[in-house]
């Protein structure tokens, strides 16, 4: 989550759309990085499996993002992704 932060700060004049990005595509690396480590793998599993695990990870990259960045300003964009 370390790095998911770093880069959301790095991203001071970044869209809304360019903040959900980043976070979707953290969220998308951390799945593939887990079923990796239970010895699985993406096509282990069918699209809504996947994608049930991807919305989680998401919401959690998310929210972890919200807390960490809240004292930082970025929390004014990040709010805007619900």
């Amino acid at each position: 989550m370390q790095e998911l932060i770093e880069k959301l700060k790095g991203m001071k004049n970044a869209t809304e759309a360019q903040y959900d990005a980043m976070i979707e595509s953290h969220a998308h690396k951390e799945v593939i990085k887990n079923l990796k480590e239970a010895g699985l793998e993406k096509d282990d599993l069918s699209d809504e499996e996947f994608n049930a695990l991807l919305s989680e990870q998401k919401k959690r990259a998310n929210s972890f993002a919200k807390g960490a960045l809240g004292a930082s300003g970025i929390f004014l964009f990040l709010e805007l992704l619900g």
